[in-house]
């Protein structure tokens, strides 16, 4: 199928109704996304300076509700839809108003084609002060209508980079001034990255874009700091479930702190025989010198094998980090390469399959942890964190924190020394997971903590910055 003029406002609008369901609706919305960034104006302008930070929100809630629909368009998305665009229309005067008619439109004509596909063409031809044609020319070149042709899935139109291949990799001039603006205020983080994600044609969260498009009427006219909390509790709510962990965090009735409680297994005679042929091969590998009785590895491996034997999560971690240990010992040259050595390590593997096999929890958190690539932390950001610690360790049981402060110790030298390319250690997720699970707790009201859920939010947004989530 050819393209069509898009200077010619009756041929844009048939091709438009013409594509398959969600395929105009994500061409319109990256239309309008790529004038977002003249909202700037909207800061430096007398008659409108008042009311920047809340025309802003208004246009990223448009816009984040019209993605959705395009992905998955559900009555709730369009109700919310039209719910956006009755305070997204602009007030007359002020330099965005395009930019402003342009997302309003863009979200009409999602929510239920109440507006042209011209119309937002239009619009932001006269946002980003293009000449006629150029900006239409322009989006050919940035693929959308071409990708449309070739795709019948709106969310591999949302995943290419909105501004094309020649600009693939860095920021539009344009988004600089208002991303500058935005990032003086913490509460505008989650916005600036969901922009970048466009920019850079990454995926999208679109559960939790949805969730996010379904805030209701009364939080959004809270403003953006308000809004702000209520994103990054929804965050924390998506984050755990990509975080499992074989544990359960809660809050103790009598110390009213947060302690640890394991989860067991349901099948225990497989898991103490998986335990015993660990047991065993140990006793083997040090009656024979190969490990000698007071290693450190012979110590970790009694000591899952006893103070920990109750809590199958803390047990298979001991297993796995053992094991490499082990095997990076005997193919150095460290440790004898013998039948008692390998019997050991094949044990410790067979163990570690036996737990995550026998609990759903200690295997989906290994599959998760395998998915993780830490993000190298400067010096300021490790400082910041570890400023950020006491907050946590705070509203911890005793026991809790120290743990929680040796994993810490391997987070931070994690993060000093990633290269982006190897996932967590064991330590590292743990404490990414237990850290989740306070904050968890406090924004649910279970504990309070001085600074409230907000200082807990911030020390989670750092740490899920660095595990790349």
């Amino acid at each position: 199928m050819d393209l069509p003029d898009f200077s010619n406002p009756l041929e844009a609008d048939a091709w438009f109704g013409e594509r398959p369901p969600g395929i105009a609706e994500a061409i319109v919305t990256r239309i309008s996304l790529r004038a977002l960034p003249t909202l700037a104006t909207t800061f430096s302008s007398p008659d409108v300076a008042a009311r920047a930070e809340r025309i802003t929100l208004e246009v990223f809630r448009g816009l984040a509700t019209a993605s959705c629909i395009a992905v998955r368009s559900t009555e709730a998305l369009r109700t919310a839809a039209r719910d956006a665009i009755k305070t997204a229309v602009p007030a007359e005067g002020g330099d965005d108003r395009a930019a402003r008619y342009s997302a309003a439109d863009a979200v009409s004509f999602v929510a239920s084609r109440s507006a042209s596909a011209s119309a937002v063409l239009s619009a932001t031809d006269y946002a980003l002060g293009t000449r006629q044609g150029d900006y239409h020319f322009a989006l050919l070149q940035m693929s959308d209508a071409r990708l449309s042709l070739q795709v019948a899935n709106p969310r591999l139109i949302f995943d290419s980079p909105l501004w094309g291949p020649i600009i693939e990799g860095r920021e539009p001039v344009a988004w600089l001034p208002l991303k500058r603006i935005l990032s003086r205020d913490g509460y505008w983080r989650f916005w600036i990255e969901w922009y970048e994600r466009h920019l850079r044609g990454q995926p999208h969260d679109w559960d939790l874009l949805e969730r996010i498009a379904l805030i209701p009427n009364e939080d959004w006219d809270r403003g953006p700091k308000h809004v702000a909390a209520g994103i990054a509790q929804l965050e924390m709510e998506a984050d755990r479930g990509r975080m499992h962990y074989g544990e359960r965090l809660e809050v103790d009735p009598e110390t009213h702190l947060v302690r640890a409680v394991p989860v067991p297994v349901r099948d225990l005679t497989s898991y103490e025989g998986a335990l015993g042929s660990v047991d065993m091969a140990l006793r083997q590998a040090t009656a024979r010198n190969v490990l000698g009785a007071g290693s450190f590895e012979a110590e970790m491996l009694t000591g899952a094998l006893t103070a920990l034997r109750d809590w199958p999560q803390r047990v298979h971690d001991v297993f796995v980090d053992m094991h490499r240990a082990i095997a990076g010992s005997v193919a150095e040259g460290d440790l004898p390469d013998v039948p008692v050595a390998r019997h050991l390590l094949g044990a410790l593997e067979r163990a570690a399959l036996d737990i995550r096999r026998l609990h759903p929890d200690v295997a989906a958190a290994q599959l998760d942890r395998a998915r993780l690539r830490m993000k190298e932390a400067s010096a300021d950001e490790r400082a910041e964190l570890e400023a950020r610690l006491d907050v946590a360790l705070s509203v911890a049981e005793p026991t809790l924190q120290d743990e929680i402060r040796a994993d810490f110790e391997t987070f931070t030298a994690d993060a000093a020394h990633s290269g982006g390319d190897t996932p967590p250690r064991a330590a590292s997720y743990r404490f990414a997971a237990r850290v989740l699970g306070i904050a968890t707790l406090v924004t649910s009201g279970a504990i309070e903590v001085a600074g409230g859920a907000t200082a807990l939010h911030g020390l989670w947004e750092l740490i899920r910055s660095l595990l790349l989530l």
